[in-house]
């Protein structure tokens, strides 16, 4: 399914699992040798002895599931306002009554185990094909850890892939074309079995946000649109995600009464604001160029042609903890080659983190006011813009990019969430109307705010000792 240099990545499934003989296997793996220029032999990876099933995995995410939603629909609705206005109070309560029963819970949903199992493993796969080994991804069908792992390995060595439309082209062929069974495992048709069902694409794209917090500098998408993307899993309008292979999907296609949409067409579903999240402020664009560029430029008096988010970062250094001279020429150019193409993550579980983001953003007594990785976000976005305009005022060429083909559309998203701020002090402060959970929650109003904070600093309120999560789930 992909290539480096003279290594293969493979996919592979079990010719038929009831038999024992090996024979016609090994005279495949045979020829995956003989493809090899050094005739090497390929390194076979039998992920479904060293990652978890499919049932393991619904297991995992049933038990998260629960563990992030609330036990009762109407006990939550019930409860909902008040727990808007007094949320400080309640997590802190929460922090200190229920903190570490949460992530024993937590834990023993083995999901983020899961997570970081898979970043490990394709983490081996990647650094096997930058040494020239060819790997073979083995799987009962081949077409469920076989997605995750070879999809997270081109994730590692290609940086092609980290950008949005290089995502989107990773996904198609991996998954959609190669035959992933979204239907099943998704559980799109109520007829499926529950051993079927399994979120393996949400699997993936949780590896993809880790990789994406441990390199922030890396990625062109945001970890908007991977939320956005598992969204769409579940609307129909779109055929990407709704079918178990190309052939259901021609079937469709040929039906009168079926009309089938792409769910890649954004700009139909989402205006320009919108997305202009979908992007990372801190990506990188075409670092090699950035870098010939500045080469290029050195001797000239005139204004360098640099892309904007390359002023974001100072200049790399051979060794930052000692101070050891800058790099220059050609040996500044290679490390920043290698830097930008293969990726390294740390794949313990002490590494891994919890999507936030995407699990718990339903639940606004967890939100976060003026606060949270939302609020870092647009502030890199405003950073990123008045170095844009200034850079443009002081009459500097700046080559466009992703980010700043969009300034126009994002300026006018900032200048709807900048609020001043109250505290007479500091009347040039300004601070952003937004949560934790922002773009996937309303803007705060101003009057709740101003109402939440005098309940809070309220010393007359004699609050209850109940808690929406002393649930029978937690007890379970």
């Amino acid at each position: 399914v992909w290539g480096f240099k003279d290594a293969a990545l493979v996919r592979l499934a079990e010719l038929n699992p009831d038999i024992t003989n090996t024979t016609v296997e090994n005279i495949l793996l045979e020829h995956v040798r003989r493809c090899d220029p050094q005739k090497r032999q390929p390194r076979l990876l039998e992920l479904y002895k060293i990652l978890p099933s499919i049932q393991d995995v619904n297991l995992s995410y049933i038990k998260l599931r629960d563990l992030c939603t609330p036990d009762g629909d109407q006990q939550f609705m019930v409860r909902i306002e008040w727990y808007q206005w007094h949320q400080f109070v309640v997590l802190v309560k929460l922090i200190a009554a229920q903190d570490g029963r949460f992530y024993t819970l937590l834990e023993k949903s083995y999901w983020l185990l899961y997570v970081s199992l898979c970043l490990k493993h394709s983490d081996i796969a990647a650094k096997l094909l930058r040494e020239g080994q060819t790997v073979v991804l083995q799987e009962i069908n081949g077409r469920d850890m076989s997605c995750v792992i070879s999809s997270l390995v081109q994730l590692l060595m290609d940086s092609s892939y980290r950008t949005i439309q290089g995502f989107q082209n990773l996904i198609q062929k991996e998954w959609v074309v190669l035959g992933h069974p979204f239907s099943d495992r998704l559980g799109h048709v109520s007829t499926v079995k529950v051993t079927e069902r399994s979120p393996l694409f949400l699997l993936f794209l949780d590896c993809t946000w880790q990789l994406l917090q441990q390199f922030p500098e890396a990625f062109e998408f945001s970890d908007v649109f991977l939320i956005t993307l598992w969204d769409s899993l579940f609307l129909p309008i779109f055929d990407t995600f709704q079918f178990n292979s190309e052939t259901e999907r021609y079937q469709a296609l040929n039906a009168e009464h079926v009309v089938l949409r792409p769910v890649w067409d954004w700009e139909k579903q989402f205006d320009n604001k919108d997305l202009a999240m979908f992007t990372n402020p801190l990506y990188r664009p075409k670092l090699q160029q950035t870098v010939l560029s500045v080469q290029s430029n050195s001797n000239s008096p005139s204004s360098p042609h640099i892309p904007m988010t390359s002023s974001l970062y100072g200049t790399r250094r051979a060794d930052e903890s000692n101070g050891h001279s800058v790099l220059n020429g050609s040996d500044k150019l290679q490390l920043l080659k290698n830097n930008e193409q293969f990726l390294e993550p740390q794949c313990f579980l002490r590494d891994i983190e919890l999507w936030h983001q995407c699990y718990f953003r339903w639940m606004p007594h967890l939100e976060i006011k003026y606060g949270g990785i939302a609020q870092c976000d647009l502030l890199n976005r405003l950073l990123a813009n008045n170095i844009y305009k200034l850079r443009q005022e002081l009459g500097q060429s700046v080559t466009p990019d992703a980010s700043s083909e969009q300034m126009d559309t994002l300026e006018q998203i900032l200048s709807t969430m900048i609020i001043q701020t109250r505290d007479p002090d500091a009347a040039s402060d300004v601070s952003f109307m937004i949560s934790s959970f922002f773009p996937f929650s309303s803007i705060v109003p101003t009057a709740q705010a101003v109402c939440s904070e005098l309940l809070i600093a309220s010393n007359d309120i004699n609050f209850s000792h109940d808690s929406m999560y002393e649930t029978s789930s937690l007890n379970d």
